[in-house]
């Protein structure tokens, strides 16, 4: 009888849905607890311990009650060990090939998961009854596999009703084959004795092999273990790829050697290695020289190597990889020799898989960290896009945080200008773009033109834009901004030393589609601004945009101490005009006149339509005698203004105007204007075309 496990396990409840970080939590635990109890399985040299180790370290790894282990003996199963807790469920020693649920997994080579063994008919009538006395509901068996062939089987008990999910299946045929491989170490060291030593450094290699969850690390101590195991120069490992049928050399036994191998890479159907890793057999080469398969031959010869010896490594019909023995003479291998080999082989392909899922498991931590730090990044990006006012800040934010998103790459936002002839840089980082190309046509951007993101995984031989800065990136992309079926410009990302992957596309697609949304809001809010605050005639600024203007520039003035000009105008004689030209040529001299009044101005003086035919402008800064000036000006530049209406000359056209300022006449904005006003109206009684200040 074995002893009892030290702890009771603890009983497992029906799974409940978990969420995916608390998942891959549990998944890493059960890799880690897997890593340790194959750890010290590796370290047991007794039969009997290795069996009670088997059992009570099932029943640990998927937290169940009871366990058992029957070994084939012929068509039977034969009990070798069980918890102390299983000696009801696993009262008979022997069972044929088929019979109960033991008999079952031996004969179709597959799991069996049962949810309540009460209710299974093929479950031996004697442990039913024991089960049900007991309480045992849940159960599940695995073979015990080695070299294809099946020597027994595990099987776990739970007292609760339990769905065993198929990573637990999984991890517990992991684990079988972990245990299988130790039985059959056992085996060997018990019907080869003769072979002590040999199996000892098996088993001291196996131990160093599986020792690291990383793969880099694995494959490397596989490549030297192989070395010492079987005394040959050099062993390289090439990991395999299934989906694009390819090998890629990973680690080599002696890095004098591997520095001057000059392949790194080949197919499936590429020399005796793609032969081995598309057939699945091992290649005995006694004579690379004589074998027209072998590729490197220079490098056998400038390293005294003449023979190989080329092994698949392979876990549960997956091909992981070829194993490849270089040495001096011909193996010459025994029978014995093939199965320590066969058997280090396994224990590769177990090592390597476990550091895989290890690997798969700390890369999803790190994409799910990863997508979680751009998410956030896209939310304060969004956030403070919607913020901005002007398309210069938004391009400024874009700028910003796309050199987060991607560091060290160069890139720009490249602006379509209102004409749609020019597209020009707005925002610049990382690298700034050649003067020559900051301003390019669209037809130069493959992205502007078909409308959709244009990728050149290699300017060296992609379909590169006219406007790629020089010297170019190693590649590039140019995503166009869209908005409302518009395009607004292109953001453009280089790389330096990558390609850009599909994760990298999809980011910089969203920051795009982002940036023409919120370029577009702008461009839309401005429009309303624009419409709220401007003459629709004149393209001046209205009244109601006069008003508020004159209030923030009259509390200016005060707090600074400083000086303010208001220039009232009339445009002389303009009913008259109307009346012999008609409203339409009256219209096109309102809308000469702003337009002069636009380019004649300074850049913070403001021009407004006050009404009709009368016009207000606001001088920041100016005093009676420069506003008195410019008012001057103004009136001598309309003196020369050429008018035309349907190709004819309709003549020249004046204007009166009066000029107050603050403090002098005025300091609120209803007695400045009604002093320019009144000034105006003393301009045009002394005979128009002139410029009178209040007084």
């Amino acid at each position: 009888m074995l002893k009892k496990p030290s702890k009771k396990p603890p009983k497992n409840p029906a799974p409940r849905p978990r969420s995916r970080p608390v998942a891959e939590d549990h998944h890493r635990g059960r890799l880690e607890v897997l890593y340790e109890v194959t750890r010290r399985l590796a370290a047991v040299q007794d039969s009997e311990k290795i069996l009670e180790h088997i059992v009570n370290a099932a029943t640990r790894l998927l937290s169940v009650e009871a366990a058992g282990l029957r070994l084939r003996d012929g068509d039977d199963l034969v009990l070798k060990a069980r918890t102390d807790s299983a000696a009801e469920v696993m009262a008979r020693v022997r069972l044929h090939i088929g019979e109960s649920l033991s008999g079952h997994v031996l004969a179709t080579g597959e799991p069996v998961a049962v949810e309540d063994l009460v209710e299974d008919t093929r479950y031996d009538a004697r442990h039913r009854n024991a089960a049900t006395a007991l309480g045992f509901h849940g159960f599940l068996g695995v073979p015990l596999r080695t070299h294809d062939r099946i020597i027994g089987v595990l099987n776990v008990y739970a007292k609760a009703r339990r769905r065993f999910l198929p990573d637990e299946v999984a991890l517990l045929a992991t684990f079988a084959d972990q245990a299988s491989l130790a039985l059959e170490k056992d085996r060997m060291l018990q019907e080869a004795r003769g072979h002590a030593a040999r199996l000892q450094a098996l088993a001291r290699l196996n131990q160093a092999v599986s020792s690291s969850l990383d793969i880099g690390e694995v494959l490397r101590v596989i490549a030297v273990a192989a070395a010492e195991l079987t005394g040959a120069p050099s062993v390289s490992f090439w990991v395999a790829d299934e989906s694009r049928r390819e090998l890629e050399l990973r680690a080599m036994s002696n890095d004098q050697m591997a520095a001057d191998f000059p392949v790194s890479m080949l197919r499936f159907d590429q020399g005796v290695l793609g032969w081995v890793a598309s057939q699945g057999r091992a290649v005995d080469v006694p004579d690379v020289f004589q074998d027209s398969r072998i590729y490197a031959q220079d490098w056998f010869r400038t390293h005294g190597l003449s023979s190989a010896y080329i092994t698949p490594i392979v876990f549960h019909s997956s091909l992981l990889g070829v194993l490849v023995l270089s040495g001096t003479a011909p193996f010459q291998l025994t029978s014995d020799d093939r199965d320590v080999l066969d058997a280090f082989v396994t224990q590769a392909g177990v090592a390597i898989r476990n550091a895989r899922l290890y690997d798969e498991v700390r890369l999803s931590e790190e994409r799910l960290a990863q997508r979680s730090r751009e998410l956030d990044l896209l939310n304060r990006m969004g956030e403070l896009l919607q913020a901005c006012v002007t398309e210069e800040e938004a391009y400024t934010v874009v700028g910003r945080f796309v050199s987060q998103f991607f560091p060290d790459d160069p890139g720009a936002v490249f602006v379509i200008s209102a004409s749609r002839n020019i597209v020009e840089a707005r925002a610049v980082w990382t690298a700034t773009a050649s003067p020559d190309l900051a301003v390019f046509k669209p037809d130069d951007c493959w992205a502007l033109r078909r409308g959709r993101m244009h990728v050149v995984e290699s300017t060296a031989t992609g379909l590169m834009c006219s406007h790629v800065p020089q010297p170019a990136p190693a590649s590039y992309l140019c995503v166009p901004m869209i908005a409302q079926g518009e395009s607004l410009g292109i953001l453009y990302l280089g790389a330096r030393e990558h390609a850009w992957n599909e994760g990298q596309q999809r980011l910089a697609a969203t920051v795009a589609d982002q940036l023409g949304l919120a370029v577009a809001n702008l461009k839309l809010r401005e429009t309303l601004r624009n419409q709220s605050i401007r003459d629709p005639l004149t393209g001046l600024f209205n009244r109601r945009y006069l008003e508020e203007t004159l209030e923030r520039e009259l509390r200016r003035a005060d707090r600074t101490h400083g000086a303010l000009g208001v220039v009232m105008i009339d445009l002389d004689h303009f009913k008259t005009f109307n009346d012999t030209y008609g409203h339409d040529a009256g219209d096109m001299l309102l809308r000469e006149l702003g337009r002069l009044m636009q380019t004649s101005i300074r850049g913070g003086d403001v021009a407004c339509r006050y009404g009709g035919e009368e016009f207000l402008l606001i001088m920041p800064g100016a005093d009676v005698d420069i506003t008195r000036k410019r008012a001057d000006h103004l009136r001598d530049a309309v003196q020369h203004l050429f008018v035309s209406y349907h190709g004819q000359s309709v003549g020249s056209v004046t204007m009166s105007a009066g000029v107050a300022a603050f403090p002098q006449h005025g300091t609120t904005s209803e007695t400045l204007v009604q002093a320019a006003d009144a000034a105006l109206y003393r301009a045009k009684g002394e005979g128009r075309d002139r410029v009178v200040v209040f007084s």
